[in-house]
């Protein structure tokens, strides 16, 4: 087994934070775009529990999306067509009797 000097581990350890770093710079930079933030920044799960949440929320609103205004028209399509079947169904049914001379 090869022994380690601590100029290595130092080195290696600086390495790993800096590879660390560049990803919190980056989820930073992605939150800081959105002008908002979740309460604990130093939380990286939070961090990208927030963001997903931002895009979820701008992706369904029809104001700044073109996918969010379709999925409400085709909901309205299928609500439309579920009140046709239930008003079908709520009617009474009717046995019609043919009379035969």
């Amino acid at each position: 087994m090869e022994k380690c000097t601590c100029k290595e581990t130092i080195s290696s350890l600086h390495r790993e934070r800096d590879e660390l770093l560049k990803w919190k710079r980056g989820l930073e930079s992605a939150v800081i775009v959105t002008e908002g933030g979740p309460d604990d920044w130093d939380d990286p799960q939070k961090m990208i529990n927030y963001l997903i949440d931002w895009h979820v929320a701008v992706n369904l609103d029809p104001a700044t999306s073109f996918a969010a205004e379709e999925l409400i028209e085709h909901g309205k399509k299928l609500q439309r067509h579920a009140d046709g079947i239930a008003k079908i169904w709520s009617e009474p049914i009717r046995i019609v009797q043919n009379e035969f001379p």
